[in-house]
């Protein structure tokens, strides 16, 4: 009875109380098969070590990568520039990405059936779009010329530098509202491990690139090292 209950909430989210009811459902696919699980069963400690565990490791990892990149620039011998016009693009990419950044939990939060994965999968494409848009603007008009150089206070050389690299990024807001909206869905089922893994494969590939590239040209161009993060 309780399941065919839960079930019934999630397959006519028209309704008002229908929506209220399936914010306490949690939908997990496994093998084919639908389960469903609400805030009334027993959450063990050991349960939640399994499940926020790939997470907070997830995050590690992903806080690596720039040091991992910074490290090789470092060790150019135009080291000051290259790491001047890094941490001025990396600031404009953080701006940019921020509202992406939630899509995630977005998904996280409203996802519990295939319309509702439609619906925040479009207004993510949206969200993608908007910034996709700005940094357009910022790497092909004077706009942004003017906000390295004025605003951010870059030189001319620093400034045709960090234009070139982000002109680079076009397809990064594409790429990270993706991986945010899939990374969602995941956590949403229960499946914080994929997260975990997919995140790790990612900086091994980050840091395997990097030794490379360190190894056989003696380091990195700021180029490079964005594409490497792209």
């Amino acid at each position: 009875m309780v399941w065919k209950s839960e079930r019934n909430c999630v397959s006519q989210g028209s309704q008002l109380g229908n929506r209220l009811a399936q914010l306490d459902v949690l939908p997990e696919v496994m093998n084919g098969r639908t389960a469903a699980l609400n805030h009334r069963q027993r959450l063990t400690f050991a349960a939640m070590a399994r499940f926020y565990g790939p997470l907070a490791v997830s995050d590690i990892f992903v806080s690596t990568v720039h040091p991992i990149v910074m490290s090789s620039l470092a060790r150019n011998p135009d080291a000051t520039f290259d790491l001047a016009v890094y941490g001025s693009v990396f600031a404009i990419i953080i701006f940019l990405e921020s509202p992406i950044i939630n899509v995630m939990h977005s998904a996280n939060a409203l996802i519990v059936d295939a319309g509702r994965y439609r619906v925040v999968r479009h207004y993510a494409l949206l969200i993608v779009a908007c910034s996709s848009t700005v940094l357009i603007i910022l790497a092909f008009t004077p706009i942004g010329a003017l906000l390295l150089e004025k605003w951010m206070g870059l030189g001319s050389d620093l400034v045709r530098e960090a234009t070139s690299v982000l002109r680079l990024f076009l397809v990064w807001p594409l790429m990270l509202g993706w991986r945010r909206l899939c990374q969602g869905v995941l956590i949403r089922h229960g499946r914080s491990a994929a997260v975990g893994w997919g995140t790790f494969s990612r900086v091994t590939v980050v840091a395997g690139s990097v030794w490379l590239m360190t190894a056989v040209h003696g380091g990195n161009t700021v180029q490079t090292a964005f594409l490497i993060l792209i």
